[in-house]
């Protein structure tokens, strides 16, 4: 188990994505995982349709487990993975751990009251698709697919149990 930031490179590109994991080894797995599976972000899936498998290199072994976000955020600035890479934001969150929404999470897109009305709109309305929600929400399919998932916004559940349910059942 090896703790850090790591890089993903494609033959037959100067582009890479950067990331950062307690087990980069583990995180690998997933990321293979879900590039088989077609359900990696847009930039890194494009890539692996594109330029095949991606290569593993380790960039930089930690100790100090606290700075992994703060260095990862500085890795990324640093190689310009957003503007010329495969990274599609400065930071993630850990895949693993919850990811609440709205004006909490630094990360956020969108409002509190967004991802209520996309839960609303996932549970009340199956027959309608993510384009269609998507628009009407003005709101990323990425999202909407990630919060359908299960995936994020799991806060949600607790508030909104009933609406949670039948989002999920979608």
């Amino acid at each position: 188990m090896t703790s850090g930031i790591y890089s993903l490179s494609f033959n037959n590109t100067n582009k890479i994505y950067i990331g950062q994991s307690k087990d980069i080894e583990e995180r690998f797995k997933r990321h293979i995982n879900s590039l088989t599976k077609g359900k990696a972000p847009k930039k890194l899936q494009e890539a692996f349709y594109t330029f095949g498998s991606p290569i593993l290199n380790i960039l930089l072994i930690w100790e100090v487990e606290s700075e992994r976000k703060d260095i990862e955020e500085a890795a990324i600035t640093f190689f310009n993975t957003i503007n010329n890479g495969f990274n599609s934001m400065h930071s993630v969150v850990d895949p693993l751990k919850e990811i609440s929404s709205g004006k909490g999470n630094h990360l956020t897109k969108y409002t509190n009251t967004k991802y209520i009305d996309a839960l609303f709109l996932l549970a009340n309305y199956p027959n309608k698709s993510y384009k269609e929600l998507s628009n009407i929400l003005n709101m990323s399919i990425d999202t909407l697919s990630a919060m359908k998932s299960g995936r994020t916004h799991k806060n949600l559940k607790e508030k909104y149990p009933e609406e949670y349910m039948k989002m999920r059942a979608r």
